[in-house]
């Protein structure tokens, strides 16, 4: 039973293996949800797990929750989307940001914090 709704899912789906990750995405295009968010940590490519997503379902939007800004280069990003957007029918949506300090460390990239003295 499909209901409709204009809540979205943000989920880890580092865990899941690929065939867990299709078959949740695909019970959350089902649900009727109207999104799902696709947090870049560690295992996945935002962008080609999207990709593969967008591929495999039928209304569900993809959305990144969030790419993070120092992990890729800007014309990269804006082509990624772009393209995600006309292959989908515009169901990809582009979520950018600069992560935090934890994940920033352990990809090897410096968090500064300004304080005013």
């Amino acid at each position: 039973m499909q209901t409709t709704t204009n809540l979205g899912v943000l989920f880890n789906t580092d865990r899941l293996d690929r065939a867990g990750f299709l078959d949740y995405a695909k019970r959350i295009d089902e649900l009727g949800y109207e999104s799902l968010w696709l947090p870049e940590l560690f295992t996945r490519d935002p962008f080609t797990a999207s990709a593969y997503i967008l591929a495999n379902t039928t209304s569900v939007n993809l959305a990144t929750g969030i790419a993070n800004i120092y992990g890729r280069d800007p014309v990269a990003t804006v082509t990624a989307s772009s393209t995600l957007q006309e292959m989908s029918d515009d169901r990809f949506i582009l979520g950018l940001g600069v992560s935090n300090a934890g994940l920033n460390k352990a990809r090897g990239h410096a968090w500064v914090v300004l304080s005013r003295s």
